[in-house]
Formats: C-alpha cells, structure tokens, sequence
C-alpha cells in the first residue's frame, strides 16, 4: 500500500480569475486606487513608486486587481485614456517581450515593434561584451520620445508578486523608477511575504519605492452575504427558486469572507438548486458539503504548493491545538519544526507573522485542516505497518 496525500490528486477549483458575475466590496480600496489615478494624471507622472495589495491566499486580491481593471481600462481621467495591461510575474521575465506588451495595452503595437527592434540589437550587443542587457528604461525613454505616450497613461497590474524571480525584480525596479517620464500606475498584489521577497538583493536589485501596503481582509459578514446573494440572483436562482434569507446566510458564513470560499460555495449551491429547484434542507447540505469540499481543497493546494513536505507542519498544529493557542513565537515554531519550514510556509502563506514576532496559520479553519491531514497522515502510517507485518 502506498503513501497518499489528499491534496496530491484534487479536483479543479472554481477559477479564481475569472470575475465574478456580481462583485461585492472592496469599496475602500477601490476608492483608494482610482484616487491615486487621478492625482497621476493630474500630476503627469508616477512619483511615488510601486503600490503593493497584499493578503492571505485565497482573500480576494484576483477579483480585486480585476475588477480595477475593468473599472479604469479605456477611461479618461484629466483627459487621458487610461490603458491597462495585468501580468503575473512570469510577463516580467523578459525585456523585449514586456515592453511589446507595454505598447500593445498603449495601442501602439506597430511602433513599439520598431523601437523593441532596436532594444533586441542592444541586448545581443551587450551580450557579446558581456553587459547587463534589456535596457528597459532605454525602451521606455525611446518610446516617450516617440509620441507613444500623448494622450494615454497605464495602469500596470502584477498578481502573484511573491513569485517574482532576479529578473522580474531587475525589470520591475526600473518600472517603478518610471524613466518614461509620463503616467504609469504600478501595482502589485501578493502575499505577506512578497515585501522582503521585493527588498532582498540576492533576488534582483530590490525595490526601493514602496508605498505603506494596502491590507485586504476578509469580506465582512454583510459584504459575504452580498456576495452570495448578488451571484445567485445574477444566476436567475433568486428569481426562480426557493432560496430563503437562512440558506444565503449559511452558505457567507461558512465561507469565512473569502471570495475563493465563496465561489467554491456558490458552485456547490448552483448545483444543488439545478438538481432539487429549492435550497432547503438536503440542498442546502448538498451546497454546503461541495462548498466544505473546495475550501479543503484550496487548503491542499496551499500546502502542496510548499517545497517543504507537508506533514512537517503537523507537530506545530497540534501544539497550538492542544494549547489553545492561536499563535506561537516565531523562535519557538523554527525550533519545532525547523527554520526552512517556516520560512516555506511563510511564502506560500500558509503561516503569516503577527505582532511581537508570532506566527500563526494564515486562513481562518486552516489550522483545524491541517490537524485533520495529521489524523489522515497517522492512520495511513498505521494501516501500512499493520499490512507489512501481515506480510
């Protein structure tokens, strides 16, 4: 019998990235950003560096970045048409390639090529000699110089930022020194790690203009509700089926205000209302069992995502467990279960540092996940040995 894991083999999850058919709060930050827009524009120019949106995985910063975007993109703001263009870090592994997408989101594809062109002989020049190539603020100069500019600012949306590498951070700084001279708001959304990821010089030349970052939490109860409702009704549910003020209200709770909990949740929903017409009673069981079983599923996927095995963060779950205790200090979890685990699961946030130089698990319930992975862990051991001694 071999050792298995549930979160080696899980289903797909709702996709984060798609956007909600109803997007629900998130007014605030919203506000914030389109505010520094404007005083960009007004400005002429971007002045005070990288803005970072950061959270705990699964805390909505997608739909956010998202949902900016499709609030901004195509506007005019102080008479500029804003241009907007999203990337993950990967789109910043290249110098030629990023400003060609520069130029395509500033609908000037065809001069941009003429000017990429020139920064690709560049490159291969420095090659030769051995220099530092992809001079991207040449590019950028070039391409003011050029007329790409009139008339438009960008707005620069990075997700996934802690998965930056040395190049993307190389590139990433020049852009937030803005050699362009002309309006580019640069945001960044990640975990809680991805400042120190930013600021470490054996990852690129570090990021020096950050400005305070912007927290998101989860939804509060009456943005979840609306969430839940605001998706449902945009379905045709609400309309045509017996959904009560109790079901929606089961299924926001349950979710934690976590906008991944909660289309994990309403898939579960959508189904069970396709399959009995209503959401009471069995259904509502049946949307919170699949709703239950995505939000695990979420947690496995966290976890396997780290470069340490899982299970060695089982000791330190059970410690807090058994200790009522929501956190421990950093010193105390490293001697635990050991420096580099912290630090793995710190990344990929699954632990989050808290005041006084603590840690705790990230995501509310995900300590009680991973204790019951431990159980699962420990039975598997103990069928296994009871087999081999059999043999």
């Amino acid at each position: 019998m071999s050792l298995s894991f549930p979160y080696m083999d899980t289903p797909a999850l709702p996709d984060e990235r798609q956007p909600p058919l109803y997007f629900a709060g998130r007014k605030d930050e919203l506000r914030t950003l389109e505010t520094e827009l404007e005083t960009l524009c007004v400005k002429g120019r971007a002045s005070d560096g990288l803005q970072l949106v950061r959270g705990m995985p699964g805390v909505g910063k997608t739909q956010l970045a998202m949902k900016y975007i499709g609030a901004v993109a195509d506007s005019k703001r102080n008479g500029l048409k804003v241009c907007a263009l999203a990337l993950d870090p990967d789109g910043l592994s290249e110098t030629t390639s990023l400003f060609r997408s520069i130029c395509e989101a500033l609908d000037a594809r065809t001069q941009g090529d003429g000017i990429a062109q020139v920064g690709e002989v560049a490159a291969k020049v420095s090659d030769d000699i051995g220099c530092r190539t992809g001079d991207l603020g040449l590019l950028l100069r070039q391409s003011q110089a050029e007329g790409l500019w009139v008339g438009k600012a960008l707005v620069l949306v990075v997700d996934e930022l802690q998965r930056i590498d040395a190049g993307g951070i190389e590139r990433l700084a020049v852009l937030h020194m803005n050699l362009s001279n002309c309006p580019i708001q640069l945001l960044g959304f990640g975990l809680h790690d991805t400042p120190r990821v930013l600021a470490n010089p054996s990852r690129g030349r570090g990021i020096s203009r950050i400005k305070p970052p912007m927290e998101l939490a989860s939804l509060p109860p009456e943005d979840a509700l609306d969430a839940v409702a605001g998706n449902l009704e945009a379905m045709g549910h609400l309309a045509n089926s017996r959904v009560t003020p109790e079901s929606l209200a089961a299924l926001a709770k349950a979710s934690f205000g976590f906008p991944q909990h909660i289309l994990g949740y309403l898939h579960g929903a959508n189904a069970a209302i396709r399959k009995h017409g209503h959401l009471e009673n069995e259904a509502l069981d049946e949307a919170l069992a699949s709703g239950d079983a995505s939000r695990a599923t979420y947690y496995d996927q966290r976890l396997a995502a780290m470069d340490r095995a899982p299970r060695l963060l089982y000791p330190l779950a059970e410690h807090m467990e058994a200790s009522q205790m929501k956190n421990v200090t950093r010193e105390f979890a490293e001697t635990l279960i050991g420096k580099d685990v912290v630090e793995s699961a710190v990344e990929h946030g699954v632990l989050v540092e808290g005041r006084h130089d603590t840690m705790e698990f990230g995501i509310p319930s995900f300590r009680t996940h991973v204790i019951e992975r431990a159980a699962t862990y420990r039975d598997v051991r103990r069928r296994e040995a009871s087999l081999a001694k059999r043999h």
